[in-house]
Parts: C-alpha cells; sequence; structure tokens
C-alpha cells in the first residue's frame, strides 16, 4: 500500500493595504496630487484606469480600489479640504474723496473671507501723505 502527500502553499487570504502620498498638505492654490502605495506587489489598481496617482482640482475625496492576483479587494479614500483657487477680495475706504490738502486714509473694508496683509506692515490701513499708488498685497 502507498501514499501520498498533498500540500498546498498558494492560499492567500490576506487583503493588501495602501499607504497614501500627497504632493503638498498646506493651504494651497495649486492641484494637489495623491499616490497609493499598495503593500503587496501583485496588487494593482481596479479603477481610476489602473494609476497609482490622482489629482485634485478642487477639494473632495477619491476612493482607490484594488486587489491581488488571490482576489483580496481593498479600498482607500484620499481626501483634501486645502485647496483654494479663489483670491480673496476687499474694497478700500477713503477717509477723504474730494480735494484736500490733508493727508488721506485708506482703509481695506468688506473683505470676502478672512484675509492677511502680506506687505504694509500686515496692516489693512494706509496713509497718504502725498498723491501716488501702492498696492496692498493680501492673502
Amino acid at each position: 500500500m502507498g501514499s501520498a502527500t498533498a500540500r498546498v502553499n498558494w492560499i492567500d487570504k490576506e487583503v493588501p493595504t495602501a499607504v497614501l502620498t500627497y504632493s503638498t498638505t498646506g493651504l494651497t492654490n495649486k492641484n494637489v496630487t495623491v499616490t497609493v502605495q499598495l503593500s503587496k506587489e501583485d496588487a494593482y489598481i481596479t479603477n481610476n484606469n489602473g494609476n497609482k496617482t490622482y489629482t485634485f482640482t478642487e477639494n473632495g475625496s477619491f476612493t482607490f480600489g484594488f486587489t491581488d492576483q488571490a482576489g483580496n479587494n481593498g479600498t482607500i479614500t484620499a481626501s483634501v479640504n486645502w485647496i483654494d483657487k479663489v483670491a480673496p477680495t476687499a474694497n478700500v475706504n477713503y477717509s477723504e474723496r474730494s480735494q484736500t490738502k490733508n493727508p488721506v486714509t485708506a482703509t481695506l473694508t468688506d473683505e470676502s473671507e478672512e484675509i492677511t496683509v502680506i506687505n504694509n506692515n500686515g496692516s489693512k490701513t494706509y496713509i497718504f501723505t502725498e498723491n501716488r499708488r501702492i498696492y496692498i498685497r493680501i492673502c
């Protein structure tokens, strides 16, 4: 009487995992690209045309689907909420609007959102002592 030995070593029940990397995570007015790295060499992206990158042109979420050769499926969701492509605006209010020999104070008002003045020593007010043009930069 003989015997036979059966051995199986190809069952894979381990679901791949994924890690996301973002091109930037700070406030930006540019697109943000996210890249997914899969934990298993035989894993691949099942949506997004198989691409491991996705570019956000605005805030939102995108879910990558992936699987491995054994059919173990997983997902990971990338979310972005730091894209701001709309430049802030403000009006200028003048202390005097007619001919004067006195200084004229210009003040930023009616901001479209909370703003930061990045020149003029951070001040929303400028005092003109002579005729000239200045640009107050805001973000």
